[in-house]
């Protein structure tokens, strides 16, 4: 469910952007989880997509939490 205004991720670029992540990951101890590898591939798209705000949904919330790299404008609850 990665999409911005105008459309939804493609798979090729899914593909592209997994494969990409793939190679900066394999070594790492502990490995990514899947949510953490969907959240970077998320991430990357809107960068790429030069997309000025996006509205994220987090995983579980807790200090551990993938989505907590980032410094929100507005957080709503």
């Amino acid at each position: 469910r990665v999409r911005d205004t105008e459309r939804m991720i493609e798979s090729s670029e899914i593909v592209a952007k997994l494969a990409a992540l793939r190679t900066k990951v394999t070594e790492w101890d502990p490995h990514p989880t899947f949510f953490e590898l969907t959240f970077a591939l998320a991430l990357d798209w809107f960068r790429d997509r030069k997309n000025e705000w996006v509205v994220l949904e987090t995983g579980l919330g807790g200090r551990l939490d993938a989505t907590n790299v980032l410094k929100p404008e507005v957080t709503v609850i």
